[in-house]
């Protein structure tokens, strides 16, 4: 009779255990610290650039001079426009060119409200023109000029309401957002600016 001689040593199914038991806690562990770790980086990143959106317009809304009335709610013509183009003339200059452009389109050249250009986003618009005719005209004039990639109309508010009914004959304030092609707009500014 024969006898099983077996000269390994025996492996216990313990092992695979306790090599679970210790590295998919780790693993869970490490998987949530990078969660949490972009998660807080993404939201710092959305907050930086609120705080910079806030403080153009804070300058913006100093530079009117217009005891702390936001530029776009009721300030005079004369005094929103200046802060308008103090804001521009801190610019690049493709955005000088940019914001002569979109002036030079609208039927009154007081009707721009506020101008906001972020070379990564591109540039939000406010225009108050007197029909819905008008502001269709201008949405296919800025979407004409070779340089836009996509022009957005974000809203198209009434200025004057009375009890909720728009009055006619009220003026409409029309919100775009405008994607620019920045090669295309430096070449534009380029050629003008050399011819």
């Amino acid at each position: 009779m024969l006898v099983k001689i077996n000269l390994l040593p025996e492996r216990s199914s313990r092992d695979y255990k306790g090599f679970f038991a210790f590295f998919i806690p780790l693993l869970i562990g490490a998987m949530l610290i990078v969660w949490s770790t972009t998660t807080y980086w993404h939201a710092r990143q959305a907050l930086s650039a609120a705080e910079h959106k806030l403080d153009a317009l804070n300058k913006v809304v100093a530079a009117a001079g217009n005891g702390g009335q936001s530029a776009a709610n009721g300030a005079r013509p004369a005094v929103q426009r200046a802060a308008i183009e103090q804001y521009v003339q801190r610019l690049p200059r493709s955005a000088h060119f940019l914001f002569d452009r979109f002036v030079a389109l609208l039927p009154d050249k007081k009707a721009l409200l506020t101008f906001d250009y972020n070379r990564g986003s591109g540039v939000e618009l406010t225009v108050q023109l007197s029909a819905l005719q008008q502001v269709s005209d201008y949405y296919r004039k800025i979407k004409s000029l070779g340089f836009v990639k996509t022009v957005r109309l974000i809203d198209i508010t009434s200025s004057q309401e009375t009890d909720g009914k728009k009055a006619a004959g009220a003026a409409r304030v029309a919100r775009f957002h405008i994607e620019i092609d920045v090669s295309a707009l430096n070449a534009a500014a380029k050629e003008e600016g050399g011819s």
